[in-house]
């Protein structure tokens, strides 16, 4: 089963890193925003923390202050790239660059297994 993780970030590196490490896989992809509004050190910070990792793609970047259309237009940027990649996957997670996994991998995958087909979405 192949996931794709659009991650939408702006700071902390060293955590991003730790959590592509947590959740990477062989069948784990992962596509990046990075805030156009970052600092240039941290945003080289990131790249160079994750340039050993093949599988991450970093997507088109976007000033995208909270609550404003740039989130938006990161997000959807974000998923027509994982469109475009022309890779097939069957799940698309969405999350931010401060979001850790409480379950391992395995768990994660023996969940949407025994889910496969329906769409987890939360909204308020």
């Amino acid at each position: 089963m192949k996931i794709a993780y659009l991650i939408i970030a702006h700071k902390q590196p060293d955590q991003l890193e730790r959590l592509v490490r947590r959740l990477n896989s062989v069948d784990n992809f992962f596509f990046i925003h990075i805030d156009k509004k970052t600092r240039k050190d941290t945003y080289i910070r990131i790249r160079e923390l994750l340039s050993e990792y093949k599988n991450v793609f970093f997507v088109k970047r976007f000033r995208s202050k909270w609550g404003q259309m740039g989130i938006v237009k990161a997000t959807l940027s974000g998923l027509r790239e994982i469109s475009n990649s022309k890779m097939h996957f069957d799940y698309v997670f969405l999350i931010s660059g401060q979001c850790y996994p409480i379950k391992s991998n395995e768990q994660i995958q023996n969940f949407l297994n025994e889910n496969r087909g329906y769409s987890f979405i939360d909204f308020h």
